[in-house]
Order: C-alpha cells, then structure tokens, then sequence
C-alpha cells in the first residue's frame, strides 16, 4: 500500500463498471494435498474395468453406476469448499450442477444426461446402455474430473485483473479478495486512472466504501514502500482500498470473474 496513508473513515465512493472488463488472473489460495481428490478417479478406474472386461449387462449397469459416483464425490467435495449455497447472488440455482453452470465452472450437459440415464437404470429397470456408449460416459467423466481438478486443488483467496492480463505493461490494476475464507465479502485494492473512480458515487457504477483512497501525486517517490507509486502512474490515478457494498448485478459478476480466474 502507499507510505503510512492518514486513516479513513469509509468514504462512499464509485468504479466504472469498466473494470469488470479487465482480465482475472489467479492470486493464490489454499493449496490441497492431491490424495484428498483421488477418490473420483478411483471409481473411474473401476468403471473404466467394467467396461473393457464386462461382458453382461449387469457390468453395463455397475459403470453407469460407479460413473455417477465418481461424479457425485467431485460435485461433493466442490460444495464442501466453496460453500455455493452461501454465495450471495441474484436467483441463485437450487442445485450443486445448476450453480456449477452458473459460474463456468463445467457444461452440464453430459453430467445431468449421466444422471438420467443412472436413475433409469436403476429405479425404473431400464436396460444399460451398450458398451460403446458406456465407454463414451467414461470418457465423458475423465474430462469431467480433469476440468475440475484445479478448483478442487486450490481453494482461491480471490484474484487480479488488469487491462492486459497481468503482463505487467500497465500501472493499473485491481486484486479483489473474497470466496469462502472471507464468507464471500469482497474487498477490493489496487490502482486505477482517475477517469473508472468517482467520489461522490455516480449511479450504475459499483458502489464502494473506501478505507484507503489516495491520488499518485500525493505520494512521495523516493519513499520505499510495498506498492507506492509507480513510474507509470499520473498524478491523478488513484490507489484504493475498498468495500463492496452493490448493487447486486455487479456482485455476481465479481463472483463469475472469480471463478474464471486462472
């Protein structure tokens, strides 16, 4: 942050929704040992087995099965850490497979066909399907647990976004911090031109309460400091250290940029 900047009291503030527009990159998290993520793929193996080696429908019927268990311990232990149903967004989905949607974190598709096709099988005795289509599930399930091995590696503390992805040719940039360790609060610092901030607030813009707000050319230059003013910046870009207080539509958006976030 600057050098030693006066305390504030939360001034009421605004961000050009612009800045939503900047590209999230990740800013670390909770790292997981992998073992705590094998159990899926251990069910995999299995079905993987059944298909390759079984040759009665009974086999048929035990992938399908063992397929939506390996599915059904990722969307488990997803849940368990990000706690989706403590998100606080506009018309949130009921279901674990609905939220996922919402946020981008898988296509739901295959998955939901999955759990017709178990629920089919098992509580109407419908046949299996063949084996060529039970190996495309299988396959189908990988991918499943390959896409979602990085969310279920690293628990995120929130992330960056800057105007050109974090190749560093720009002063500007924002690190918003929020996910389940903040209960989903969102804090937000960084800097930003003068032009995407506003005080007094300015409607439809993402209001914030600021606890830092401070313009580069109050900030003396040969003082070290962890962030301080940067060669590039003007004088009237801003450092700012802010709550995020609305409107709903905006929060959402955060939490999608979250998500995203590589």
């Amino acid at each position: 942050m600057p050098d030693n900047p006066a305390p504030l009291t939360p001034v009421p503030a605004a961000l050009s929704p612009e800045i939503l527009s900047w590209a999230p990159y990740s800013s670390g998290g909770r790292l997981f040992d992998p073992v705590d993520s094998l159990r899926p793929y251990q069910h995999w193996r299995h079905a993987e087995d059944l298909v390759r080696h079984g040759t009665t429908e009974f086999h048929r019927i035990d992938c399908v099965a063992t397929l939506r268990r390996a599915v059904d311990s990722r969307l488990r232990r997803l849940n368990s850490l990000y706690e989706f149903k403590r998100i606080p967004v506009c018309s949130k989905p009921d279901g674990i497979i609905d939220i996922c949607e919402k946020f981008g974190i898988f296509r739901p598709l295959m998955v939901q066909k999955l759990q017709r096709i178990r629920n089919r099988v098992e509580h109407q005795d419908v046949p299996p399907p063949g084996k060529a289509e039970c190996a495309e599930l299988v396959e189908f399930v990988w991918y499943f647990l390959k896409s979602t091995d990085s969310r279920v590696a690293m628990l995120p503390d929130g992330f960056h976004s800057d105007p050109d992805g974090g190749f560093g040719e720009t002063p500007y940039g924002l690190t918003f911090r929020t996910g389940p360790k903040y209960e989903w609060t969102i804090e937000i610092s960084g800097w930003v031109p003068s032009k995407l901030i506003a005080t007094p607030a300015v409607e439809n813009w993402i209001d914030i309460a600021c606890t830092e707000f401070v313009r580069a050319r109050d900030i003396p230059s040969k003082k070290p400091s962890a962030i301080g003013r940067l060669a590039k910046n003007k004088d009237d870009d801003t450092w700012v250290i802010a709550h995020f207080l609305g409107p709903d539509t905006y929060r959402d958006a955060i939490f999608e940029l979250y998500f995203q976030a590589d």
